[in-house]
């Protein structure tokens, strides 16, 4: 996977989880939660289960099904590279583009697969929670821009995977708190314990941040650690919108 080089990056370690670096300022969060912890249904209160949610876009055309998995490509932003996998149609609880106002409702990532571009060219995930400094720190440098994002055609979504205890998965509560820290109109999801994006990282390490191509759900570039500052974030994403001004969807 493609590494990001910046000294705004940030990140801290925990336990025996060790995060495999690239460069030296590359790190991240970790914590010790376990598999078997109970979800939250988010909708329905406490327990097991997977958030229903839509398998077709706002225009209803249909998320794709081929070439699923969990490979990022080895794109730069400067030229392309091997094509990422397509991430799987995820589905959560929470709230859509930061509006409480309806309580939690279904958030598929199927929302926000976009052929055309007409809302969406790029998505952003950011992978948190709630007791990781550097979460939080990026999330403050983030919320800011939401505005900006929205011309830009950027979709961010913040799923909170731990709550403000190491090791215990998050619960609406967090959504809410998050939101009031962080003002923003990103999408906040529920996905406790790392339920789906921990299958991208190892050991719950956070912050993990990942990029889609929206025309195909192509995972373009995907790691742990996070980046501190509102121009190293503007300047990332912008250079892949740029990567995307020449790049035909990957087949």
């Amino acid at each position: 996977m493609v590494l990001r080089n910046s000294s705004s990056l940030v990140g801290c370690s925990s336990g025996a989880v060790v995060v495999a670096c690239l460069v030296s300022c590359l790190s991240a969060c970790s914590s010790s939660s376990s598999s078997g912890s109970e979800q939250d249904k988010g909708l329905e209160g406490e327990g097991s289960g997977i958030p229903a949610g839509t398998d077709t876009n706002p225009e209803g055309k249909a998320y794709p099904t081929a070439r699923i998995g969990t490979k990022a490509s080895t794109h730069k932003k400067t030229a392309a590279g091997t094509p990422g996998d397509i991430m799987k149609n995820f589905k959560f609880y929470g709230y859509p583009k930061g509006d409480k106002s309806n309580g939690l409702q279904p958030v598929s990532l199927a929302n926000y697969y976009d052929p055309e571009g007409k809302t969406y060219r790029l998505i952003h995930i950011q992978a948190a929670g709630v007791w990781c400094g550097p979460c939080n720190q990026e999330a403050k440098a983030a919320a800011p821009l939401s505005d900006e994002f929205t011309t830009k055609k950027i979709g961010w979504i913040t799923a909170l995977v731990e709550t403000s205890k190491r090791g215990a998965p998050s619960v609406p509560s967090d959504l809410d708190k998050w939101l009031t820290s962080y003002p923003s109109t990103f999408s906040h999801v529920l996905d406790p314990n790392n339920a789906q994006f921990g299958v991208f990282f190892d050991a719950a390490a956070i912050p993990w941040n990942g990029d889609l191509d929206a025309r195909t759900m192509e995972i373009l570039y995907a790691s742990t650690g996070g980046l501190a500052t509102q121009e190293a974030i503007r300047d990332d994403l912008d250079g892949w919108l740029k990567f995307l001004d020449t790049y035909p969807p990957a087949k």
